[in-house]
């Protein structure tokens, strides 16, 4: 499926809905949580998708939803880099290589399951640009 195209949206939000080891680390985690990628070839601005942790029962992707509790922002080679495993979660965010809005307190109490949010991302089949 190809990056962050429809299909590929649905299949990570079907992906994190269905994961037992999501479902357990972000129990309590009640927050929205929206991902934007910027730079990416032959689009120009970001595309962004997001959801109502912890079960996802609320899902949108195009644009930036104003008032959202987190916001993970990256360039699409940092967010390649990422989903292929050539740079951690955590590293990207200690050298400040990801853009992180919202309460970092609260991320951090929840930090397996952001963690596991892109553990599980990794998991859907993707085509890059």
């Amino acid at each position: 499926m190809q990056v962050l195209s429809d299909e590929w949206v649905d299949a990570v939000i079907a992906a994190i809905r269905n994961d037992p080891e999501w479902k357990e680390k972000a129990e309590g985690f009640n927050a929205t949580i929206q991902f934007a990628i910027t730079d990416i070839p032959g689009h120009g601005g970001e595309l962004v998708f997001g959801g109502q942790a912890p079960d996802m029962s609320e899902i949108w992707k195009g644009e930036r939803r104003p008032g959202c509790d987190y916001t993970i922002t990256a360039t699409y080679p940092l967010f390649k880099d990422l989903m292929e495993g050539r740079l951690s979660p955590t590293m990207a965010f200690m050298q400040k290589k990801v853009g992180l809005e919202g309460n970092m307190g609260t991320m951090l109490k929840y930090i397996g399951a952001t963690t596991r949010l892109i553990e599980v991302i990794k998991t859907v089949p993707t085509e890059w640009v």
